[in-house]
């Protein structure tokens, strides 16, 4: 479709210090704004500026003209702005669980066990039958008692099963959040996770303390997104993950 409107052969130049459209303010409140400016005058993605303590934050009508539909602007943070991730580190949430365990189907059961179950709710647990990701309910179910997961049919001979599970549980004692930090990395092919912890009495100031006192966790993927490793390492350095001895972890 053809846009329609006056065709103008350079920008526009504003003799004022203000935006062009009026309708933008910038107002001192929601309220103001709502006021001033009419329902016959409002169009979904209009922005308006709105002023408090000497700054500008706009809002807009995202979905409708109705006074509710004026919700602030807020951009989505890209992923390419996000840096260092060897330098994230966050204090641990108490009673976290995350615990992957790997089988090779043998083509006989539908049933495996699962390391680190936190509840019998499937949707608790991540699974993969190839790189496949599965479907909670439909594809397995939990027996959390026995700590097993039950597929809706016998996966084939040789299929990789990759089992995830996620939740809070209640520890005895409880972790104290004060305890530790944790720092994660991907290695530049993107094929392989690291995941660290160390306590605080050990933590220098930043992910690549050299200290060695940190315990780190790696998974190894092939390019069809298959676990081909797991493992783990204690007492090294976070700055030497790439190169640690790492056990296989079952």
């Amino acid at each position: 479709m053809a846009l329609t409107g006056i065709e103008l052969s350079a920008g526009i130049v504003v003799g004022a210090n203000k935006p062009v459209d009026a309708k933008y303010g910038p107002y001192a409140s929601t309220a103001a704004a709502l006021a001033d400016i009419g329902t016959t005058l409002r169009y979904k993605g209009l922005t308006v500026g709105i002023e408090t303590g000497g700054q500008v934050t706009e809002y807009w009508f995202r979905d409708g003209v109705t006074n509710s539909d004026l919700v602030e602007k807020i951009t989505p943070l890209e992923a390419s702005n996000i840096t260092g991730l060897s330098d994230f580190i966050i204090a641990s949430a108490p009673g976290l669980s995350i615990t992957t365990t790997v089988h090779t189907a043998t083509g006989a059961t539908d049933t495996y066990s699962v390391g680190g179950l936190a509840s019998s709710d499937p949707a608790h647990v991540l699974v993969q039958l190839n790189g496949v990701t599965q479907t909670p309910v439909t594809d397995y179910l939990i027996d959390f008692p026995n700590g097993l997961i039950i597929f809706d049919g016998i996966p084939a001979s040789g299929t990789q099963i990759a089992l995830t599970a996620l939740g809070l549980r209640t520890v005895q004692p409880p972790i104290d959040p004060a305890l530790y930090r944790y720092a994660s990395d991907t290695s530049s092919d993107g094929l392989t996770n690291y995941y660290g912890r160390i306590a605080n009495t050990d933590y220098t100031g930043t992910a690549s303390a050299s200290s060695p006192v940190w315990t780190i966790h790696r998974t190894t993927f092939d390019l069809a997104g298959r676990v081909v490793s797991t493992g783990s390492a204690t007492s090294v350095a976070w700055a030497n993950r790439t190169t640690a001895t790492y056990t296989a972890t079952p």
